[in-house]
């Protein structure tokens, strides 16, 4: 790996850092709300900036040689986000980022992180709403693991048990249903089911 690459790599992994813990922040600000209409249940302890899926912008994920994948990048987005807005509103169109959507955790916790996304976007007022950044959900996916490890709850088990015994993750998930749940969230079944639970 050049030196060149090496650098644009630790910048992306930067700011992916920094729009993990932006999006853990504006969850967190949701959180009253969210109580309120779940009978108090606090998700405090399940949102961590580790927890966080990534989001990527221009062509972030591609090595520079690879042109030919930085184009259909461009032109999917592109066709997903840009493709019914006029040209004058194209000029004041926001970046958009696409959803990294991270395997290992559950669907009942997307569902979650969801709300609360929905929760923070209702108390904006018109000018922020219009200037924040869309999240597009695409079928892109990550098996980056988190430097903290998550609480039972947050796991997807069909995931883990895919994966626990495989050479390169199973040091890693060592200690994965270790940590059990925070108090308040347990007895929940997670959806076994193939329909998603909420983008994130």
């Amino acid at each position: 790996m050049n030196a060149k690459y090496k650098a644009q790599l630790q910048q992306q992994d930067s700011r992916r850092s920094l729009r993990r813990q932006s999006k853990s922040d504006r969850r967190l600000s949701a959180v009253p709300e969210w109580k309120k209409r779940n009978n108090g249940r606090d998700p405090t302890p399940l949102i961590s900036s580790e927890f966080m899926s990534d989001e990527a912008s221009c062509d972030e994920g591609y090595t520079p040689e690879d042109k030919e994948q930085q184009v259909e990048w461009n032109e999917r987005m592109n066709e997903i986000i840009y493709k019914d807005l006029s040209a004058e509103e194209l000029k004041g169109a926001v970046l958009a980022f696409e959803l990294i959507d991270p395997l290992w955790r559950s669907k009942r916790v997307r569902k979650i992180f969801a709300e609360l996304d929905a929760i923070h976007l209702e108390n904006l007022d018109e000018k922020a709403r219009k200037k924040f950044n869309r999240r597009v959900k695409t079928d892109r996916t990550s098996n980056r693991l988190p430097n903290d490890t998550p609480y039972d709850y947050a796991i997807s088990q069909k995931w883990y048990n895919d994966n626990k015994d495989s050479g390169n993750m199973s040091a890693a998930l060592e200690d994965w249903y270790c940590y059990v749940n925070p108090e308040g969230w347990d007895g929940d079944i997670e959806d076994s089911s193939d329909s998603e639970a909420g983008e994130d």
